[in-house]
């Protein structure tokens, strides 16, 4: 982990065993859990295609520049 504030280059990584470490790597678990509770009770299936037409599959799944749809 880097503070992008201080070292914008990451040129000097946050030492693991600070208290800032151990802090911000808390607060990133818990965005985790609470990223993963969003997703388990979101009900839109990632493949709806009604919303948003880019995520219908190629015809021709090598095809990087599709345009079947």
């Amino acid at each position: 982990m880097f503070n992008v504030i201080e070292d914008p280059a990451e040129a000097s990584p946050l030492d693991p065993g600070s208290t800032v470490y151990g802090s911000v790597l808390e607060e990133v678990n818990q965005a985790m859990v609470d990223i993963e509770r969003s997703v388990q009770m979101d009900r839109t299936p990632i493949q709806d295609w009604i919303f948003n037409r880019c995520t219908i599959p190629c015809c021709n799944a090598l095809n990087v520049a599709c345009r079947c749809y």
